[in-house]
């Protein structure tokens, strides 16, 4: 149960990180900022390869 609820802490985490990278982007923005969207899919990457889950986010 321990290891769950760490993989939901990290998610959760990584959700307030890129939250905070893209909060004043349009998504026109977004598209153009080749630095934050790779940030971004690391972020997402890494916080789901740990669980074997795939979430669509785009």
């Amino acid at each position: 149960m321990k290891d769950w609820i760490l993989f939901v802490e990290d998610i959760f985490h990584a959700c307030v990180d890129i939250e905070s990278y893209v909060k004043d982007l349009t998504y026109e923005s977004f598209l153009d900022d080749k630095r934050t969207r790779d940030a971004t899919v690391i972020i997402y990457s890494l916080s789901v390869s740990q669980s074997n889950i795939s979430l669509l986010i785009f």
